[in-house]
């Protein structure tokens, strides 16, 4: 994982879900610049669940210097191209955002066959949108399948043998002016070639709640699926839970996020949050005056009767 002092209560959670949720021995390894002691400290109270290991890395943030930043793309999204160099001893890495909930065990990811790729990856259920970005036209091969790089299982061995931390770098600067998401262009046209695929439920991003383009409107019913059973929700969009947590614009599974607060050294967090009444009213009535006719949209109705169905789920 990538995330600076702030975003610690959402990597928390997103740490207390893998934990309660596999028996595997397991090794985080914490990349950051700004991440304090006592920070750390309350991370690592997550022991009490279960034990880990986990290594507090610091990045020389410099390394990334001119390169786009933007108010949800930070500079340790950048972070995540050093993972192959930080140790060469270890060949295989599970990289994850620190802005999801795990409800599987991870371990059903570790164990695809990634052999003979760069890693194996999610494909974005929101990449038919990309074709309507004309820049990209010619960023990527014509078949490209992209994908969203915040759960990644990497070769490390077969990436050090064909790339350097330079030659990311190298398509960071060249491609600056054309991508728009960051670390995950850069990964997307450097992997492209040497990929295989998990199943879209390891990473159900807000994309699956929103109109499908092609491919995914061909997969309607797998995506619908995959929604009544998730193997990690990803917070991907506006409405994330600590943002809005509960209401219109909330995230169908938030219930989750707020589950696994809980269990974190952060639970006092989830009072404050869901404190925000008046904050909430308040969005409430603006997104009412911005879509007057909300209740048409087709959206609306699958993230209510969605916002329901978790809602069952979870209390039984």
């Amino acid at each position: 994982m990538a995330f600076n002092d702030a975003y610690a209560p959402h990597a928390s959670v997103a740490i207390a879900s893998i934990l309660m949720n596999s028996e595997s021995a397991l090794h985080f390894f914490i990349l950051h610049r700004d991440i304090s002691l006592e920070t750390q400290r309350r991370i690592m109270e997550l022991r009490k669940l279960r034990h880990f290991e986990m290594d507090f890395i610091e990045v020389n943030a410099d390394l990334f210097h001119g390169l786009p930043t933007v108010p949800h793309i930070t500079i340790e999204c950048y972070f995540r191209l050093m993972i192959p160099w930080l140790n060469p001893v270890i060949n295989k890495a599970l990289f994850m955002d620190s802005d999801i909930v795990v409800l599987d065990d991870v371990k059903d990811i570790w164990n695809f066959d990634i052999e003979n790729v760069y890693a194996a990856v999610v494909e974005d259920v929101n990449s038919g949108a990309l074709k309507d970005i004309k820049k990209y036209a010619h960023a990527f091969d014509k078949g490209h399948r992209y994908f969203n790089a915040g759960i990644m299982l990497l070769n490390l061995k077969n990436i050090r043998a064909d790339f350097t931390l330079q030659k990311f770098m190298d398509i960071a600067n060249r491609m600056k002016n054309v991508f728009k998401f960051a670390d995950q262009d850069i990964l997307n046209l450097a992997f492209a070639r040497k990929l295989t695929y998990l199943p879209i439920k390891w990473n159900v991003t807000d994309a699956f709640m929103k109109k499908l383009r092609p491919p995914f409107s061909e997969r309607k019913h797998e995506v619908r699926g995959v929604l009544q059973n998730p193997s990690l929700i990803h917070f991907t969009g506006s409405g994330k839970p600590w943002v809005f947590p509960f209401g219109t614009s909330s995230n169908p599974f938030a219930c989750y996020y707020f589950h696994y607060l809980g269990k974190t050294d952060y639970s006092n967090t989830k009072l404050r949050l869901l404190s925000t009444c008046l904050k909430m009213t308040v969005w409430e009535f603006r997104y009412v005056w911005r879509h007057p006719l909300f209740f048409i949209r087709p959206a609306f109705w699958r993230a209510f009767f969605l916002r329901r169905a978790v809602g069952r789920k979870f209390r039984s």
